[in-house]
């Protein structure tokens, strides 16, 4: 039975707010969408790689405004009291401790034909390297046959790593999502095969983009 239902509309508020920080994140980081056209939100598992409190703000610049309210992502209950100063905000609030409330929840918004992001690290690196991911978006993909949009973050720790409480404004730094192709779970003999795949998708265009922004600055100097 589907217990977790979704709002039927997106708080206009916080779409004020994600106008703002994408002026802010383009005038401060360059930041650019990388393969924008592959974000599909039918129904879609979107998995990003976790260094910053920044890869959620790039997430929602990057959808849409007409599909906001089509996409939710799972949050720690830690910080489920800003469902009071953002109403209808598009969180699923779980016990990250209680992996079925996570998985029931995930599962309930995919059902309804929402798409759901998901961070498979499970929280944010300390030191910007990727972590060993959980298979919760591999499960939830197999069993419920959803494709997994696999997205890069790329500049997110540098700007704003965990052990700071705001974000760097100075320097030169750069700031960009690369959306992958997607992935389909019946591609793949078990879980464990696809939640393999996904880690070396998202992995992959982040060394992709690290290369082409080597070339570049090599190329001016």
């Amino acid at each position: 039975k589907i217990t977790e239902k979704p709002f039927p509309v997106f708080n206009p508020v916080l779409g004020l707010f994600i106008l703002m920080f994408k002026a802010i994140s383009r005038a401060a980081w360059k930041f650019q969408i990388i393969n924008p056209e592959k974000l599909d939100l039918n129904g879609t598992i979107i998995s990003a790689n976790h260094t910053s409190f920044m890869d959620i703000i790039w997430l929602s610049i990057s959808i849409p405004a007409k599909y906001r309210k089509l996409v939710y992502v799972a949050g720690t209950n830690r910080f489920s009291f800003l469902r009071y100063i953002f109403p209808m905000i598009p969180v699923i609030w779980v016990d990250e401790s209680n992996t079925i409330e996570v998985l029931k929840k995930s599962a309930d918004i995919l059902r309804q034909g929402r798409s759901l992001i998901v961070f498979p690290e499970g929280g944010r690196s300390f030191d910007g390297r990727m972590v060993e991911f959980k298979t919760g978006a591999a499960y939830l993909a197999t069993n419920l046959n959803r494709k997994i949009i696999p997205v890069s973050i790329n500049g997110a720790f540098d700007i704003w790593p965990k052990q700071k409480k705001l974000p760097k404004f100075s320097g030169r730094m750069k700031g960009s999502i690369s959306v992958g192709d997607h992935i389909n779970p019946a591609d793949f003999k078990d879980i464990e095969k696809l939640n393999s795949h996904l880690k070396k998708s998202i992995l992959k265009n982040i060394e992709d983009i690290n290369k082409t922004l080597f070339g570049i600055a090599r190329a001016l100097t």
